[in-house]
């Protein structure tokens, strides 16, 4: 489908599209029927977003609101998820100021971002910061991954400790390490699992020993895991138990 991207200085639209140019009249339309909705919704959020901007809680549940109704629009007008980066723009031409920053990088997008905390029920996105939010987004082995969102959402409702911003942080730098230089597309459900378990058991462990003010330590993690890579292929395997793997990470710190 097409996607409005840009309305100029005479204002008339223009459009974008993976198929390129030409575009047909139903297209057009649909595009324009989807920058409406967009434009309406928008609106809404915009009287909502002022209504409410002193009854927020925090970020957190601006953006998921955000992020809600652009999954609304998004599934119940079928955009084509190939066209999401342009669907982003349009959105973009519309959104209230206040929902809005300055993307992060090429895969950094905030948008984006808000659209995946969307995914999460309420309540549970409500337990992290949105500073702790991005931190994790912005992990190369997190951002363009899906199926941590699973893993992650079942550990926010077990264990409270995990959403705690010291061991969120730690998280990130024992998984960032773990996977190294791994593809994650790569790996099956249950090897990509069993890292994200091994890297918040080395969270847990870390934080029992103390080893928190450690000189250097996310240097040390990442030489020392480096150095246990086959240790990694048995975790993953399912050969080698997550909280022994921790706890010769933990020996030679």
């Amino acid at each position: 489908m097409a996607v409005i991207v840009k309305i100029n200085e005479k204002g008339e639209f223009e459009y974008g599209s993976i198929k390129g140019l030409e575009l047909s009249e139903a297209e057009q339309k649909k595009a324009l029927d989807l920058n409406n909705r967009i434009k309406k919704e928008m609106l809404k959020l915009s009287r909502l977003v002022k209504h409410a901007k002193n009854k927020l809680r925090n970020k957190v549940e601006l953006y998921w609101n955000f992020g809600y109704i652009l999954r609304r629009i998004f599934d119940e007008e079928s955009v084509n998820p190939a066209e999401k980066k342009l669907f982003w723009i349009n959105v973009w031409l519309h959104a209230p100021k206040e929902l809005l920053a300055k993307d992060r990088g090429p895969n950094r997008i905030h948008m984006a971002y808000c659209f995946r905390l969307a995914w999460y029920p309420k309540n549970i996105a409500l337990k992290r910061k949105w500073s702790e939010w991005v931190y994790l987004f912005d992990s190369p082995f997190i951002n363009g991954e899906s199926r941590f969102d699973e893993w992650d959402k079942a550990k926010m409702e077990k264990e409270k400790s995990y959403v705690l911003r010291k061991n969120t942080r730690l998280f990130i730098q024992c998984l960032n390490s773990i996977l190294g230089n791994k593809a994650t597309k790569d790996l099956s459900d249950n090897e990509l699992l069993r890292c994200y378990d091994v890297a918040w058991q080395l969270t847990k462990n870390l934080v029992k020993h103390k080893k928190l003010q450690v000189a250097d330590l996310k240097d040390k993690l990442k030489k020392i895991i480096h150095q246990k890579n086959n240790l990694i292929g048995g975790v993953m395997d399912g050969e080698i138990d997550v909280d022994r793997f921790a706890q010769e990470i933990i020996k030679e710190i």
